[in-house]
């Protein structure tokens, strides 16, 4: 008879996490649970970050940069307290409210602290790092810029000539921005037309492509440009 070959045995593996290192680190995260909540029990002075937000009557001012702020608030309290306000549970923002440019500027003390203590009552607040803490807001304007035709870049047929006035349907242009922006403006600018070769009476309307800064919105930007063309 042939000897069959001996199959091998299979050695089992040993279970990487047995039962005895299951309870150990159950142990460990029990007492890690404890040691937090302990600790936590505790009072301690930390600085946190709390939101402002500046609310403006967009009809009057105008913001160019953020109505958000952030002020660092040195506390002092209960651990389960620090820990929510550090990060950002139960923060609902301090809200202020600009009637006037006197908030473009605003001294943290004498503003904010008597609003934070009376939102924290649970925390101790000991003093805000920052000073102040500024927006940059102006009122908000408008200006009529008016319009006149450059005809010096007008080619006509020989022996023509622009018969009368030039109409500018409205006359002008209305700027809307800043005021520090809108003062800067100049009282009239000359525009050109799309087409400098002009054979017949023109009747058409002329987009204006004047754009002084991007914080400065036009109402409109498109004029009707009528005029009559004679024989010299």
């Amino acid at each position: 008879m042939e000897n069959k070959p001996k199959e091998k045995i299979k050695k089992s593996k040993p279970k990487m996490f047995s039962t005895k290192m299951l309870n150990i680190f159950a142990c460990l995260a029990i007492a890690l649970i404890f040691w937090v909540f302990n600790a936590l029990s505790h009072d301690y002075s930390t600085v946190v970050k709390y939101p402002v937000r500046l609310i403006i009557d967009a009809d009057k001012y105008i913001s160019s940069g953020s109505l958000n702020k952030d002020v660092s608030v040195a506390v002092s309290g209960y651990g389960w307290s620090i820990l929510a306000h550090s990060f950002g549970i139960q923060n609902q923002p301090i809200l202020l409210s600009a009637n006037d440019l006197s908030l473009q500027k605003i001294a943290t003390e004498a503003t904010l602290l008597p609003q934070l203590r009376s939102i924290l009552p649970d925390i101790k607040i000991l003093n805000i790092i920052e000073d102040t803490i500024s927006f940059d807001i102006d009122h908000r304007e408008s200006k009529r810029v008016f319009l006149t035709l450059d005809k010096s870049k007008i080619s006509l047929p020989q022996g023509a000539k622009i018969d009368g006035l030039v109409q500018i349907i409205p006359a002008f242009i209305i700027c809307n921005g800043a005021r520090k922006n809108i003062n800067n403006l100049p009282d009239t600018i000359s525009f050109s037309l799309p087409n400098t070769f002009i054979e017949k009476n023109y009747n058409e309307e002329v987009e204006i492509n004047y754009r002084p800064s991007r914080e400065i919105t036009l109402a409109y930007n498109t004029v009707k440009v009528k005029f009559a063309i004679a024989k010299k």
